[in-house]
């Protein structure tokens, strides 16, 4: 073998060792990032379900930084076991590089579904698959030691438009419209506005 094919090898053997170490990312200020998902009460009882699939999530920096993927999933959530205080961890710790971050933009597939009480699925498309964009107090990793945690509510009531019948009142379809906010945003334990 020879001396190049040694010293490619020997550059993979080492960055090998390193991706599987769990080494950081970023070298110096990087940060790291949390988001949570829950859900507001859902106001129809005759709803048993309520999917949506998560596609990605990024972290938008302002001007002169630069957007970061911190997710590509492709996750179905049933909202409504979101309900009474349960969240689900979208991410969890993922580092980003030192910037000023101004949102989160979370990219889902344009259908979702409700399952009724009586089984019955009815799929809403909200024609697009454009991101929702989730705005946050803008922050700044800089201390090489920074932690974000974003707390993400998905507003049901606003997101699900549903439409019934009239003489029998079931559900028969519904308008999807995917509202995000933040509820809580800490940076480093504290929480900023």
């Amino acid at each position: 073998m020879s001396f190049k094919n040694l010293s490619s090898l020997g550059v993979l053997v080492i960055a090998g060792a390193l991706f599987f170490s769990g080494c950081d990312l970023f070298v110096g200020d990087a940060g790291k990032i949390t988001i949570e998902l829950k859900d507001d009460p859902f106001p129809y009882t005759d709803v048993s379900e309520a999917r949506i699939t998560i596609n990605r999530i990024e972290i938008m920096g302002s001007t002169g930084t630069q957007n970061w993927l911190v997710a590509d999933l492709s996750r179905e959530i049933d909202l409504l076991t979101l309900r009474d205080g349960n969240t689900t961890t979208l991410v969890e710790d993922i580092e980003i590089p030192a910037g000023d971050y101004t949102g989160i933009r979370v990219h889902l597939s344009s259908d979702a579904d409700l399952v009724l009480s009586d089984g019955m699925t009815i799929t809403g498309d909200r024609g697009s698959d454009a991101p929702v964009i989730v705005d946050v107090p803008q922050f700044t990793f800089d201390h090489g030691e920074d932690d974000a945690h974003a707390l993400v509510d998905f507003a049901m009531d606003e997101s699900f438009t549903v439409q019934r019948n009239p003489d029998t009142q079931a559900i028969e379809s519904f308008v999807y419209t995917p509202v995000l906010q933040t509820e809580t945003f800490l940076l480093n334990d504290e929480p900023i506005e």
